[in-house]
């Protein structure tokens, strides 16, 4: 996101606890943007032309040129985007907002009998501030049960999951790994195993890496780029069970 807020325009302010506002325009920095609304699951506020009331919806994912959304409140707003009606959608979490309009469906889908729409990623956006995507720590008893990912292809190496967020997840490996782990370089196969609570398929890319001293062991922190819708909701519902546990303690 750093770059995408140094190649978008902006209003800013050097004064303490300043907005800083962008408008970004270029597709990598707009996607950037719906990925971080998707990780933080963000609620949009949706507004739709000629109808007084407004309603919610969460970016399920992103692929392609399009961003997918789901989990529409009231269930009326389904309508509204079936027949390809034009929206505004707008999003705010502590200190975080965006703004985009001038949205319609092009193509509806459902799975397993939840539906979810396709839409054109919008050609302007309004930003304002950046918020990470929370990264919740595997508790102790999950992860003494086996909580791994498994790297694929040639190397098919099992490393240990540390901690886990919508968008992508902390691993250590046993070293050394021949052929070695390449940073921002080739999307590799990942399969995470949670006994008992979450197994999916994803593609990953490997976004830094650190080895100890002797380099019996490498620590990598892997982006999640692209999974199924299936598999893109048992994550979801797994960092929700990890996020209330972690209120409750």
């Amino acid at each position: 996101m750093a770059r995408a807020l140094a190649t978008a325009s902006s209003t800013k302010s050097s004064s303490a606890g300043s907005t800083d506002s962008r408008y970004l325009s270029e597709p990598d920095d707009v996607t950037r943007t719906l990925k971080l609304l998707r990780d933080t699951r963000t609620a949009l506020t949706l507004s739709f032309d000629g109808d007084p009331a407004t309603y919610q919806a969460r970016i399920l994912d992103t692929s392609g040129e399009v961003f997918l959304l789901e989990d529409i409140v009231p269930r009326s707003g389904h309508q509204h985007l079936v027949n390809g009606q034009e929206f505004t959608a707008t999003a705010r979490m502590q200190g975080m907002y965006a703004y985009f309009a001038g949205n319609r469906v092009i193509e509806c889908h459902a799975e397993r009998g939840l539906p979810y729409y396709s839409v054109p990623l919008p050609k302007r956006l309004l930003f304002q501030q950046r918020r990470r995507a929370a990264r919740f720590q595997i508790p102790l008893k999950v992860a003494g049960n086996g909580a791994s990912l498994t790297l694929g292809g040639p190397r098919n190496i099992k490393g240990r999951v540390v901690d886990i967020s919508a968008g992508g997840c902390r691993v250590t490996f046993p070293g050394p790994i021949d052929p070695p782990l390449c940073v921002n370089n080739d999307k590799e196969f990942c399969e995470i195993d949670v006994p008992k609570l979450l197994q999916l398929k994803a593609t990953g890319v490997i976004r830094h890496m650190h080895g100890n001293r002797d380099g019996s062991e490498i620590t990598c922190g892997i982006e999640l780029v692209e999974m199924s819708v299936t598999d893109r909701r048992r994550l979801e519902q797994f960092i929700q069970s990890i996020s209330r546990a972690s209120q409750r303690a």
